[in-house]
This record gives structure tokens, C-alpha cells and sequence, in this order.
């Protein structure tokens, strides 16, 4: 049997022997297309409408027992202690009426616990399930599994404190995505922005960066990446001599390798801008 494939003019032909069904194509076809702008569409981020929770917090010469235990029942949030107590009493005075939210009460109490002589200092760390008392003379040697992971819409940077849920003292663990920076410039550049519990651990795998410290010094590096690691960010050049290397050929692997399409933007995550060959110059 000899099929063979209808020429244009014998397709065209034929639709108009059979005007409704071209329409019906026509109309099928506009229907998928509106069907798949529908789903594709990609709708605008919504803005947070979850308020924090706030509570009162007055205190006259209260323990540190009768503090934790107050805290506890406006909280609802048991707190887990071990090893040696907070010594010594807490006063704080608020205006009528004021309320607080959980971060800022941490606040007031972690700006009392840090200062604390022996056997202190002192922290208060909040997980979804439960507040930790932890003995911090040893920032450094904290357990980091003790810290809720925490993520960059989480800052809150343009909210005053009355709205932002996290406190400045309280400690997180947060990953910043890198735009034109490596891990090892932002590294160097975010130091002396971190605490004594402070932590900054480059992840290669996607050029990113992990960091823990408390939420005031995260806010501080993430504005200070705002500023400085932007995507039009011209990165430093480095010429590398390829001795008697075939230079193309270079060129064409490591083009394949991090994913740089001549003359198109740079990679996400990408490590590397732009890469070209310069001819030999014999002297």
C-alpha cells in the first residue's frame, strides 16, 4: 500500500472542503492555549498576614524561677533546663496596656542572661516545641541540631520589632543564596558581622552559604548582601596561562561544565561569569 504525506495545498484543500472542521481545530486549539496560559500563570507572592503572638511583661524583683514559669504559661511553650540556674532577680517596668511579642520578651530576658557572672552566662533558645535554657560560657561548642532553621523571608528586614516574629537575640541557622559572590568573598565580608556563637560554613554545591548566629546579625549580613552581591556585581578577573594547552578546547569544557552560554546571562549560583581565550603573544 503506497501512503503518501498530503502536500499543504491538499490539506488546505481539504479543510476547506470541510470548513467546520477546521473551526472546531481552530477552536480546540485556542481553548489549550488558554488552558495552558491559565496554568502556567504564575500568581504574585502574597504578603505575610500571620501576626505574631504578644503578650504583657512587667516584673518587680521576680526569680528567675518564677520568671521562666511565667513565661512558660504566656507562651505556652514548656521550658527545658539543665545544669546550673540563673542567679539573681528580674525588674522590668512597661507602659499600661503594652504588650510584646515573644521575640522582644526573649530579648529583654537574653540581655539579662548574657550578662550574667557565674555560674553564668545564659540563653534562651525557642524551637516550635519548647524553650531551651542553655549554659553558654562555650559559644562556640553550642549544639547546632538545638536551633530551628530559619529562612531568609523569616528576617522580616523591612518590619519594625512589634512585627517581626524572631527576636534579635534569638540564635538560628539560615542559608544564604549567593548571586555573584563566592562563598569565600562573602565569608570574608560577613565575619565581622557575626556574635561569639557565630558561624559562617560556604556550601559549594549551588553557591551558597550557611550561617548561624542570632537574628539581629543575620539581618545585618543579609542587607549587607543586598548591597554588595547583586547579580550585575562584575566578579574579579583572573587570567590563567594554559602553557601549550589547546585554549578552544578549554574553553569548550569548561563552557559545558558551569553552564555559560556565550553572549546569555550568568547561571544562577554559577562561580563563573565569563571565560574566553587570549591568542598567544610571542616576544
Amino acid at each position: 500500500m503506497n501512503c503518501r504525506k498530503p502536500s499543504r495545498v491538499q490539506l488546505l484543500q481539504g479543510w476547506s472542503r470541510r470548513p467546520w472542521t477546521g473551526l472546531a481545530w481552530l477552536g480546540l486549539v485556542a481553548i489549550v492555549l488558554a488552558w495552558a496560559g491559565i496554568a502556567t500563570a504564575q500568581e504574585p507572592p502574597k504578603p505575610r498576614t500571620d501576626k505574631p503572638k504578644t503578650m504583657r511583661f512587667e516584673m518587680r524583683q521576680q526569680a528567675w524561677e518564677q520568671v521562666l514559669e511565667t513565661l512558660s504559661d504566656a507562651t505556652g511553650l514548656p521550658v527545658s533546663a539543665s545544669g546550673p540556674k540563673p542567679q539573681g532577680t528580674v525588674t522590668h517596668y512597661s507602659p499600661k496596656d503594652k504588650e510584646y511579642t515573644i521575640g522582644e520578651v526573649l530579648d529583654f530576658l537574653n540581655d539579662g542572661l548574657m550578662t550574667q557572672k557565674a555560674p553564668g552566662p545564659f540563653i534562651l533558645i525557642r524551637r516550635p516545641e519548647k524553650l531551651i535554657l542553655l549554659h553558654a560560657d562555650d559559644p562556640q561548642s553550642l549544639d547546632i541540631n538545638l536551633l530551628t532553621r530559619i529562612t531568609v523571608d523569616d528576617l522580616q528586614l523591612d518590619e519594625p520589632p512589634s512585627k517581626q516574629k524572631y527576636g534579635r537575640t534569638e540564635l538560628a541557622i539560615i542559608v544564604f543564596q549567593l548571586q555573584s559572590m563566592t562563598g569565600e568573598e562573602a565569608t570574608r565580608d560577613l565575619t565581622p558581622l557575626k556574635g561569639p556563637f557565630g558561624k559562617i560554613t560556604p556550601i559549594a554545591k549551588g553557591n551558597r552559604l550557611q550561617v548561624l548566629d542570632n537574628v539581629g546579625n543575620l539581618r545585618r549580613m543579609k542587607k549587607h548582601l543586598e548591597e554588595n552581591d547583586s547579580p550585575e556585581r562584575v566578579p574579579p578577573l583572573e587570567i590563567i596561562n594554559l602553557g601549550g594547552i589547546d585554549g578552544p578546547s578549554v574553553l569548550n569544557t569548561l563552557q559545558k561544565q558551569w553552564g555559560i552560554v556565550p553572549g546569555g546571562q550568568r547561571p544562577v549560583g554559577a562561580r563563573i561569569s565569563w571565560i574566553w581565550t587570549l591568542p598567544t603573544i610571542a616576544c
